[in-house]
């Protein structure tokens, strides 16, 4: 959404020239990502999960005259993270437990910085899959357990998943700054969504 209707021709002319992704231009502005003191909602079409309340609406809170898009886009990808580790406390208080993080999609390989900053957030190692098709091979191994060729899903899994995964480790000289991030962003979630009520 950033790209496609905030991105400066300007930017868009430099990314053209160097022949790489608006993405990858934006993503190789930022420094010091653990520092940032913008926070985004990203609630562009509503909050669809923790809060699922597809009333809200999407927030950026901090801008200043010296605030630049490449800060705007790092605060909506530590949006996408801070989002997920709401929804991943939300499944532990209600029993489950966080063990492993894998990411798939062709996301996983477009945007490193992405990942790294779930990791970051999360405080956990994120297990990026190389297969940018990863919905459809898990259609594929369920279609091959329903046509006989393996007893169990788990038994497809062990033939026909992805074994190749990219590592994203968390930053633990920055594990501090990172944990007041979150706190600022789960705070930033609670006190908008209410204020948004109020106002509608």
């Amino acid at each position: 959404w950033f790209v496609q209707n905030m991105l400066t021709a300007e930017d868009a002319e430099i990314a053209a020239k160097q022949g790489i992704s608006a993405h990858e231009l934006l993503a190789s502005r930022v420094s010091k990502p653990w520092a940032n003191r913008l926070i985004a909602l990203d609630w562009w079409n509503g909050s669809r999960c923790a809060p699922c309340d597809l009333s809200l609406s999407g927030t950026l809170i901090g801008m200043r005259l010296d605030t630049r898009s490449h800060d705007i886009y790092l605060a909506l990808l530590q949006s996408m993270a801070t989002g997920m580790r709401d929804m991943l406390a939300l499944c532990c208080q209600n029993g489950g437990r966080a063990g492993r993080i894998y990411a798939g999609g062709g996301i996983v390989k477009k945007n490193p910085l992405l990942m790294q900053q779930f990791a970051n957030i999360l405080g956990m190692p994120i297990a990026a899959t190389t297969n940018s098709e990863t919905g459809a091979l898990g259609s594929a191994i369920l279609a091959a357990v329903a046509a006989g060729e393996y007893p169990t899903p788990e038994d497809a899994c062990d033939k026909m998943a992805v074994q190749d995964f990219q590592y994203y480790e968390p930053d633990m000289t920055h594990r501090e700054d990172y944990k007041q991030l979150y706190e600022r962003s789960h705070r930033a979630r609670q006190v908008v969504a209410q204020l948004q009520h109020e106002l509608a």
